[in-house]
Formats: C-alpha cells, sequence, structure tokens
C-alpha cells in the first residue's frame, strides 16, 4: 500500500513549531514522501529505515517524536504494525516531535 509521510521542519526538528498546534503548523513546513509499505511492517521501523538512508531527517536527539494520522486526527504508536494502527492506503501520517502539553 502507498501512505504519504509528512515531517516537520523537512531537514531537521528545529523548525517544527514547539506548540499545541503544531500538527496544523507544520503542514506549511513539511517535507512529503509517497511510499510503499506492508501492512505488517512497523510504522517507527519504517521511518528509521527512510531516516538511515538521508530521505528524513533523523529522529530527534531525545526520542520524543510522535506520529499524527491525518485521516484518524489522532496520534499513534510507532511500536504498532500499520495494520494494528488501522492505517490504510493513502493516508497521510505527520511525524513531529511531541507537542508540550
Amino acid at each position: 500500500m502507498i501512505i504519504t509521510l509528512m515531517v516537520c521542519g523537512g531537514r531537521s526538528y528545529d523548525d517544527c513549531p514547539p506548540d499545541r498546534k503544531c500538527i496544523e503548523k507544520c503542514q506549511n513546513v513539511c517535507k512529503k514522501l509517497d511510499v510503499m509499505v506492508k501492512p505488517e511492517q512497523r510504522i517507527g521501523e519504517v521511518y528509521k529505515r527512510f531516516s538511515e538512508n538521508g530521505f528524513l531527517p533523523a529522529q530527534p536527539e531525545d526520542g520524543q517524536m510522535s506520529v499524527y494520522s491525518l485521516r484518524r486526527k489522532e496520534y499513534l504508536d510507532e511500536t504498532l504494525t500499520f495494520w494494528q494502527d488501522k492505517i490504510y492506503a493513502g493516508d497521510v501520517l505527520v511525524f513531529c516531535r511531541i507537542c508540550p502539553s
């Protein structure tokens, strides 16, 4: 299945707006990447592979990254597979620093 990954700031998480509306704001300064994934792959592992190969920025040093589904309008557990987290073809996932409470 093909999904779209959006990453705040495009090159670095430093550009990710540090407030509660980070998801809406980061869509204006994001890097978009359409990728083909298997439902049984883990969300975090897919991101890790793309960042290791230079397509996406490395995870923040503090490890505080969140994954947000635009269709479901909720944060996801990156340790689950796409199938377990009910991610389907055409979905858009936004990777961002965890927004402060």
